[in-house]
């Protein structure tokens, strides 16, 4: 059962995600808060105490790193909560296999984002001048955290 719930519940929240990413480059603390909670939870009921403790701790960990990027303005706020509330539905042992599937997932995103700012014919590589100028990470975080969620698909 875990191996379609957890796919399920995530590429939900994800097209959630990619929605209002791609529409607004917003992703409200509502959406990052109803993940990670719903994460918590299924770990109590699927894994107990201590399943829940692990992934709290992911998702704490998550969040700070998040915040620090957010800080030096690596990465936007909405996209730091979003990826801890992720987060929150895997243990930390899973936490290097969801990072990494989120980088891959970041790097066909921006190759994807400059292919159609070319073909549009606006610069590849700017400064933001405008929300539409930013990339919405939201996208690769959502597809990341399906691909880390999927079982068997990649093992890191």
């Amino acid at each position: 059962m875990n191996a379609v719930v957890v796919p399920a519940a995530l590429a939900l929240a994800g097209g959630v995600a990619c929605w209002l990413d791609v529409r607004t480059r917003t992703l409200p603390n509502w959406l990052s808060l109803a993940t990670g909670l719903s994460g918590l939870v299924f770990a109590a009921i699927s894994g107990g105490g201590a399943a829940l403790g692990w992934h709290a701790l992911h998702g704490l960990v998550a969040l700070v790193v998040g915040m620090g990027l957010f800080a030096i303005r690596a990465i936007g706020g909405g996209d730091a909560k979003y990826y801890a509330g992720v987060a929150c539905w895997f243990a930390v042992s899973d936490g290097l296999r969801l990072l990494v599937c989120v980088a891959t997932s970041g790097l066909v995103v921006l190759l994807g984002w400059s292919l159609f700012r070319w073909r549009k014919g606006r610069p590849v590589l700017t400064r933001a001048r405008n929300d539409n100028d930013r990339l919405p990470y939201g996208v690769a975080v959502a597809l990341g955290s399906v691909i880390t969620s999927w079982p068997g698909l990649f093992a890191v």
